[in-house]
């Protein structure tokens, strides 16, 4: 996971800007500027952070990973509400993200019930709800399946410009596509 960059499961932007299970639910952590880093170390008071590898925002890049997990960790010991109050005090950017029962909003949900929002299968978030299509056409219908993922239709857009399995393959191999 480079900063920077979506991780591979759609959790945030990198290490600093990212969701994290708390104990109860989920976190997302928002300190990715290179001042809020000491208050995010000292906050957290874990020794871990404070090694060589975090030190600056270019030793972090690297590390983004081991960041990563070494905040999951940290993240899972207290709950949702707990680490925001805990944090925002601080003025450490951190949010509990909201999660109600699918079965409660299915039944009280009137936008749901109105046909404004609709629910999507997703490899990544599994079952959720979505906004559903603003437009309808008298003539096609419209459907708000989960968003694709990334490079989930490469091969089939490069099928379709006239590439072979070959060539698919061969830009795999130079990292050309993913």
């Amino acid at each position: 996971m480079r900063c920077g960059t979506v991780d591979a499961e759609f959790r945030g932007l990198g290490p600093l800007y990212r969701m994290y299970a708390a104990a109860d639910g989920w976190v997302f952590l928002a300190a990715p500027a290179e001042h809020e880093w000491a208050p995010l170390v000292e906050t957290l008071g874990h020794g871990e952070l404070a090694d060589e590898q975090f030190a600056t925002a270019q030793a972090r890049t690297p590390n983004s990973e081991a960041l990563a997990a070494a905040l999951t960790e940290i993240f899972a010991a207290r709950t949702k509400n707990e680490w925001e109050t805990y944090l925002t005090a601080r003025d450490v950017g951190c949010v509990a993200v909201a999660q109600e029962s699918a079965e409660w909003q299915m039944q009280t949900d009137e936008f749901y019930n109105a046909g404004y929002a609709v629910d999507a299968v997703s490899p990544i978030f599994d079952e959720h709800r979505r906004l559903a299509p603003l437009n309808r056409f008298s003539r096609s219908s419209v459907k708000a399946d989960a968003g694709c993922t990334i490079g989930e239709h490469t091969d089939a857009l490069l099928r379709a410009v006239g590439y072979d399995d070959a060539r698919i393959a061969d830009l795999r191999d130079k990292q050309i596509v993913g």
